[in-house]
């Protein structure tokens, strides 16, 4: 299947004390034109779409990814997640669990309350956990919970989606390579990535 792709052209300095990377998340190198520097960032302006094929593909783990266009067509993407990754349609609950990029502890006695009642929350509601799929923070435990759930509720799967911005995917190159080396998903292998 082909899909859209953006690709940020315009380099633009994600922060004003260092102008080495892009809003993007990509040095600024990495950017057909580096020379013009707009004030703010724009999506419409900044970047490029185009149709490429070999950007979707399945980790060791089993879990699916696909990198697509923020505009991309909804009936193809419901055709992908549906028919083609056969995902359990029609969720009763969705849950979406964004957390930030800082790492943090939970006491034992809190982190097993936490994975335990949203494992139970989502097996029982028929729910899909929505993620940015960070492994960092709160959402980190939302993957170890997934993966805890995988050995215990084998008959049970959970349906949990990682939306994370692709400037900020963990191992990227190996996405870009998936023939010559063993994916690894940014979260650890516990959630799929559309």
């Amino acid at each position: 299947m082909k899909v859209s792709v953006t690709f940020d052209t315009e380099y633009n300095p994600k922060h004003e004390a260092d102008d080495s990377l892009c809003y993007c998340n990509r040095p600024r190198k990495l950017h057909p034109n580096i020379n013009s520097v707009s004030p703010k960032w724009n999506c419409k302006s900044h970047t490029t779409t185009f149709k490429a094929k070999n950007q979707q593909g399945i980790f060791d783990n089993g879990a699916h990814y696909l990198r697509c266009d923020v505009l991309a067509d909804a009936k193809g993407l419901k055709s992908m997640l549906f028919e083609t990754w056969q995902v359990k349609p029609d969720p009763r609950l969705i849950i979406s669990i964004i957390g930030g990029t800082k790492y943090f502890n939970l006491t034992d006695k809190l982190e097993t309350k936490f994975m335990d009642a949203l494992i139970n929350m989502a097996i029982n509601s028929d729910a899909w956990l929505l993620t940015n799929g960070f492994n960092v923070g709160i959402v980190q435990y939302v993957g170890q919970a997934i993966h805890k759930s995988k050995l215990t509720n084998v008959d049970k799967p959970i349906v949990a989606i990682g939306l994370p911005e692709y400037g900020c995917i963990k191992n990227l190159k190996q996405l870009k390579n998936p023939q010559k080396t063993s994916l690894q998903a940014a979260s650890d292998g516990s959630c799929p990535t559309l």
